[in-house]
């Protein structure tokens, strides 16, 4: 016997199915974006955290983006920075800051996503996620 109860599991399972899928399409398309129109990016580094204290003021999820080159969090290594123009590299992330909320719902919080042109992958890039602590 189905219960509303179970109507509305099941509703709310198929609604979060449906904003994980269209949260992947979203960071698919401005990905794919990037690498084929910016010849000079190889790597994207995209941080995602939940601060563990605030001294009391709510603690609540931040992320960090880096496309290329120099950065203002320097989350890319300098040795592994592309040689791309800053205008391009961020215009880039300025469009992967409006994926945040796609990030956190694919990915929650506490990562790193190493983004890597690869031209040998379906899309032409691949995705290594690890694990991030932000220190606080």
């Amino acid at each position: 016997m189905t219960t509303r109860l179970d109507e509305l599991l099941t509703e709310l399972r198929n609604a979060d199915a449906a904003r994980k899928g269209l949260a992947k399409a979203n960071v698919k398309k401005v990905l794919t974006a990037i690498f084929e129109e910016i010849d000079g990016v190889n790597r994207i580094r995209v941080q995602g955290w939940t601060m563990g204290f605030n001294d009391g003021d709510p603690c609540y999820h931040q992320q960090a983006v880096s496309v290329g080159c120099d950065d203002e969090y320097e989350i890319i290594e300098e040795e592994d920075r592309d040689d791309v123009s800053e205008e391009l590299s961020d215009k880039a992330a300025s469009l992967l800051s409006h994926l945040d909320d796609d990030f956190e719902i694919l990915h929650d919080t506490n990562w790193a996503l190493d983004i890597v042109r690869d031209e040998s992958a379906e899309d032409g890039y691949r995705i290594s996620e690890s694990f991030y602590d932000c220190g606080y």
